[in-house]
């Protein structure tokens, strides 16, 4: 059982992206039946919230910041535009 979780756990890792800390993290998640969470950077630590929570508070970001920018240039799309 414990194995079966680990292995689902790094799958799930890798198939968010999560790398390093944040991935060990994520294994943890699992390990500790922590469904329905996310890993977060709440600086300096790194916790799970709850996916309810985050949805329910849209963090909105200006499209003419210089990082929304920068990523345009390198050929990053938002769906925003066509």
């Amino acid at each position: 059982m414990f194995w079966n979780s680990v292995k689902t756990a790094a799958m799930v890792a890798v198939s968010v992206g999560a790398i390093g800390v944040g991935g060990a993290a994520a294994v943890q998640a699992v390990e500790d039946g922590k469904w329905g969470h996310m890993v977060a950077l709440q600086s300096p630590d790194i916790v799970t919230v709850p996916i309810a929570q985050v949805l329910g508070h849209p963090k909105r970001v200006d499209p003419n910041h210089d990082i929304v920018r920068t990523a345009r240039r390198l050929g990053i799309s938002f769906g925003d535009q066509g």
